[in-house]
């Protein structure tokens, strides 16, 4: 199951026109995304890093500075990146977090059903997978605090199903699972300069 949603510029990809949006419009400029992601209570972020940070030991010594840098670049919980005064006005569209959810995280879902309150967008989507993935429910919420703050909450509560047989093995694992997703987004300036992910 692919538990992370889309980051928030991605979402800003999309352009389509509608009367329902969030209030009030984001401003352009740089934003920073930080991003927390639990599973069956563990900390998928922390536990990335941990594996990241074994793996570098585990590597020559000349190795592992190079490594090191290269992965202080690449945080795992937090990424900045500029949006445009276009891009902002299609964020505050929630058919377009919803359809961008649907290519990912809802991709095996029934349609979701979804309730635009002010400056809250909230959804709720049935999940069956036919062979392998997440059976279950899915709900979220993006709600614009302020231009220059949004949050994102999404949690899964179902069951993980792998086929075996494309393992090697035969029949069909299947484990609880509960997982939450949140992303804050804070608007750090109207300059982007040369800087951004």
């Amino acid at each position: 199951m692919r538990y992370l949603i889309p980051s928030l510029s991605l979402v800003l990809l999309s352009s389509a026109v509608h009367a329902d949006r969030l209030k009030p419009t984001p401003e352009p400029g740089l934003w920073q995304a930080n991003t927390t992601s639990v599973v069956n209570g563990q900390d998928m972020l922390k536990a990335l890093q941990q594996l990241q940070e074994e793996l570098v030991a585990s590597q020559p010594e000349e190795l592992r500075a190079m490594m090191r840098e290269a992965m202080d670049d690449e945080e795992p919980h937090d990424s900045t990146f500029c949006v445009s005064r276009e891009e902002v006005v299609a964020f505050t569209q929630p058919e377009n977090w919803l359809r961008d959810l649907q290519e990912g995280l809802l991709e095996h879902c029934e349609a979701p059903t979804g309730q635009l309150e002010g400056s809250t967008y909230s959804f709720k989507a049935k999940c069956n997978a036919p062979k392998g993935g997440f059976i279950g429910e899915v709900t979220g919420e993006m709600r614009i605090i302020n231009s220059k703050k949004i949050l994102t909450d999404i949690r899964s509560v179902g069951v993980s199903r792998v086929d075996l047989a494309g393992f090697g093995g035969a029949g069909v694992h299947e484990e609880p699972v509960e997982a939450r997703q949140t992303e804050e987004f804070l608007w750090l300036g109207s300059d982007c300069g040369p800087a951004t992910d």
